[in-house]
C-alpha cells in the first residue's frame, strides 16, 4: 500500500538554524508514527465480514444506514441527519451519536467502515484514503436504478443485502401499484420556492412527479439537472399544480418570492408541499414522496383516481 506522506515545507538554508531543523525532525517523525499506527488500526478491522462499528458521514449514507442497522452497530452518523427538513430518517438519527465529517472524528471513533459520498467531506475522505481506512464511497441517486444501485451498495457493504432487498422490494411494490392506476390525464406541475433553480430531467424530483403520474414543468421547458425558472416563465407556462418543497421554513427573500401575491393567487388551492426530506437524498423512502404528491393530485382533483392505492407500509 501506498501511502502519501506529508511534506514539511523547506525554508532558504541560509536562514535555517539547528533549532529549526532538530523541531521539523520531530514533527516528521512524529506524522509518520501516527500514520504507521493508524495504518495497522484500520487493517486490523479492514476484514471484518458484517462491520460492528459503522460510521457515516454523509446524509444520504446516513439514512441507509439508519435504515438498515440497529442503532448499537452505528457508531455515529452525520449531524444533517437529525434534521426532519432534510433528513427521512430524522427521528431514528435521534438514538445514535453524531458527527461532523472530519477526520479527527472518525479516527477517534476507530469505526470498521465509514461511509460516504462521492462529493461531501472530501478532505476527510481522502485523508482516510490515503490511510487505506475501510471507506466506501455512495454515488448520488437521481432516478430509481440508482436508488437501487446505491441501496444493495450499503447493503453489502454491512453485511445487510437481506433487508436492502427487502426495502427494495417494498419500494419497487409503491412503484407498481402507482403506476397502475396511473391518471388519465397527466397533470403539469412545477417545482416552486421562488425564482431560481428547478429540478428537470436527470433529477430525483423529476423521477419522483412521473412517478406518481404527473409532467414536471422543467424537464418540458429542457431543462436538465438543474435550471433557472423565474416568476415570468412560471405564469406563462401555467401548470395546473406547484410544489413547494424549501427546505427550511425560515424567513427569506426567496420564501417571500415564492408567495408573492401574483403566485398565490393564480394558483390558490393548488400549492402543494412535498418533504424535501424525502426527495434531498434517495432511499427506498423515496417512494413515499410520489404517494404523497399523488395523493395531493387526487386532493385537488387533478387525478382522475378518486380513492387512494392501499400501498405497502412502511417499515424501518
Amino acid at each position: 500500500m501506498t501511502v502519501a506522506m506529508p511534506t514539511v515545507g523547506v525554508m532558504p538554508e541560509a536562514r535555517v538554524t539547528a533549532g529549526d531543523r532538530s523541531c521539523r525532525v520531530r514533527e516528521g517523525n512524529m506524522i509518520r508514527v501516527v500514520i504507521v499506527v493508524l495504518l495497522a488500526l484500520f487493517a486490523a478491522t479492514a476484514n471484518a465480514q458484517a462491520p460492528r462499528r459503522v460510521m457515516s458521514i454523509n446524509l444520504c449514507t446516513d439514512q441507509l444506514a439508519l435504515m438498515l442497522l440497529p442503532r448499537e452497530r452505528i457508531a455515529s452518523v452525520s449531524w444533517l441527519a437529525r434534521d426532519p427538513a432534510l433528513s427521512a430518517m430524522a427521528r431514528e438519527a435521534m438514538a445514535v451519536p453524531v458527527n461532523h465529517g472530519s477526520s479527527e472524528e472518525v479516527l477517534r471513533a476507530r469505526p470498521d467502515i465509514v461511509l460516504a459520498g462521492t462529493y461531501t467531506t472530501r478532505a476527510t475522505v481522502e485523508t482516510l484514503r490515503a490511510l487505506g481506512a475501510p471507506l466506501v464511497e455512495i454515488a448520488p441517486t437521481e432516478n430509481w436504478a440508482d436508488i437501487r444501485r446505491a441501496t444493495r451498495e450499503v447493503g453489502d457493504a454491512l453485511g445487510e443485502r437481506a433487508k436492502a432487498d427487502a426495502a427494495l422490494a417494498r419500494m419497487d411494490a409503491t412503484l407498481a401499484r402507482l403506476a397502475a392506476e396511473a391518471p388519465a390525464q397527466r397533470p403539469l406541475v412545477a417545482f416552486w420556492s421562488g425564482p431560481g433553480m428547478a429540478p428537470g430531467a436527470g433529477t430525483l424530483s423529476d423521477a419522483v412527479v412521473e412517478a406518481a403520474g404527473a409532467r414536471n414543468l422543467a424537464r418540458e421547458l429542457g431543462i436538465v439537472g438543474f435550471g433557472a425558472l423565474d416568476a415570468e416563465r412560471l405564469i406563462a407556462s401555467s401548470p395546473d399544480l406547484l410544489i413547494t418543497a424549501e427546505a427550511t421554513p425560515a424567513p427569506s427573500l426567496r420564501r417571500e418570492a415564492a408567495s408573492h401575491p401574483a403566485i398565490r393567487n393564480r394558483w390558490r388551492g393548488r400549492m402543494i408541499s412535498v418533504p424535501e426530506a424525502l426527495t434531498s437524498c434517495g432511499g427506498p423512502f423515496t417512494a413515499d414522496a410520489a404517494v404523497q404528491l399523488r395523493a395531493e393530485m387526487n386532493r385537488v382533483g387533478l387525478n382522475a383516481a378518486r380513492t387512494a392505492p392501499n400501498y405497502p407500509e412502511r417499515r424501518q
